[in-house]
């Protein structure tokens, strides 16, 4: 079960205004802009997502919302270290559950028992976030606003 949720959400408004005059194909076309969109996000994040295993990037995910007009769509991870791995943990915080760093101590480092030894390191000296969801946003940023632009376009030729 998933305790923390990290996730970009970006919506798009105004449309209501002149949504009346558009005929049904409109909300088909900003619902496919929006999937669209997010899939291109998600990849990158998966992409951009730091991985021994796979299970962070494994995690990400689309959950489109809202809906026409004011479409609104989401990127997230449910994964707990989620949030630290995006943003980082500031020296001095808080350390984080050692059972969670016990399989990654195995893997990596190839010794058992050092859980509790990796978790008090991080939380003495913290970590620097990844910041894969903000990379993914930033990547994709200028070919969302195209894409939206191209689906206003087209809609208002149809009317």
């Amino acid at each position: 079960m998933a305790s923390k949720t990290i996730e970009f959400t970006f919506q798009f408004n105004g449309t209501d205004r002149i949504a009346d005059r558009w005929d049904a194909a409109a909300p088909m076309s900003f619902n496919a802009a929006m999937m669209t969109a997010l899939m291109w996000i998600q990849g990158d994040a998966v992409r951009e997502a730091p991985a021994h295993q796979g299970n962070l990037s494994n995690s990400i995910e689309i959950q489109p919302g809202g809906g026409f007009p004011n479409a609104e769509g989401k990127v997230t991870s449910t994964m707990a270290h989620a949030p630290t791995m995006e943003y980082g943990r500031r020296p001095g915080s808080r350390p984080p559950p050692s059972a969670a760093l016990e399989r990654w101590g195995q893997l990596v480092l190839h010794e058992s028992g050092l859980g509790f030894i990796l978790a008090r390191s991080i939380g003495k000296k913290g970590i620097e976030g990844h910041f894969f969801f903000q990379k993914a946003f930033d990547k994709n940023q200028g070919n969302i606003n195209d894409l939206f632009g191209e689906t206003v376009d087209h809609v208002l030729r149809t009317m």
